[in-house]
């Protein structure tokens, strides 16, 4: 089962939108622009902050070798423009 549909976890997210536990991104995003957001869209903001704070937890998580490399190189293109 994915964690995304995890029922523990979309429990516990549900539980803190509404019980104030909302995250810092959430909470700066909805200070600035809350005017703009009806419920619907409000909701939708707090539920997809908790789940990438969720997400970078899990990254955190993740140890790593100091010599482990990233997944992918990035090279930039030779081209003409000058």
């Amino acid at each position: 089962m994915s964690e995304h549909n995890d029922p523990d976890r979309q429990a516990s997210q549900n539980d803190r939108t509404h019980h104030g536990d909302i995250p810092a991104m959430a909470t700066a995003a909805l200070a600035r622009f809350g005017d703009r957001f009806d419920d619907a869209q409000r909701e939708m903001l707090i539920k997809t902050a908790i789940q990438l704070e969720e997400a970078a937890e899990d990254l955190r998580r993740w140890e790593l070798d100091n010599g482990d490399e990233p997944d992918s190189a990035f090279s930039a293109l030779q081209g003409s423009d000058s």
